[in-house]
């Protein structure tokens, strides 16, 4: 199995002629989550507060009109060796968006959402691509509290705001 890592480098803006005011429900949400990829990549606070973030797995969208993947928005390897945060899992929302919930699962972003523990189905795993060595080391990570997970709410300027998310998806205060 290939593990996908992006970095800035590799995506263009086709977002910056975006008009965020008459883009689609699905451009709208493709450009929140390049915006809150952006933003976990490049924001220096996030790096004075010990985050080194790498994404791996899925790649954020590149154009907002790439296709719509159910998924985990963004999941990040935390390189910074003296931190306990080993991964970030972000979702992203635009605009007045907020987190969904499931009958199986519960709340988008609690752990049975993540772990698919109501249909089976792994979030983590399908997030990298199926490699099953690194599903299990961020699902052991999420039990062993080393993941942070984080909503990015990103407004029609592109400004991003990140919350702290707990175990059951819910926010408890602003991030990092």
């Amino acid at each position: 199995m290939i593990l996908v890592i992006q970095s800035m480098s590799d995506t263009n803006s086709k977002f910056d002629d975006l008009d965020v005011n008459h883009a689609s429900n699905k451009q709208k949400g493709n450009y929140g989550e390049y915006k809150a990829y952006d933003n976990l990549i490049n924001n220096e606070s996030l790096k004075k507060a010990g985050y080194d973030l790498e994404r791996i797995g899925n790649v954020a969208p590149t154009s907002p009109n790439d296709r719509i993947i159910k998924r985990i928005d963004g999941l990040y390897k935390n390189n910074n060796t003296k931190s306990v945060v080993k991964y970030v899992i972000d979702e992203a929302k635009f605009g007045t968006s907020q987190l969904g919930t499931t009958k199986l699962e519960g709340h988008q972003m609690s752990n049975d959402w993540l772990l698919g523990i109501g249909s089976g189905k792994s979030r983590i795993s399908k997030a990298v691509n199926g490699d099953d060595k690194l599903a299990t080391e961020i699902s052991n990570a999420l039990e062993n509290g080393q993941i942070e997970r984080v909503l990015s709410k990103v407004n029609s300027k592109g400004e991003t705001i990140t919350f702290r998310l707990d175990s059951e998806g819910k926010i408890v205060g602003t991030w990092p």
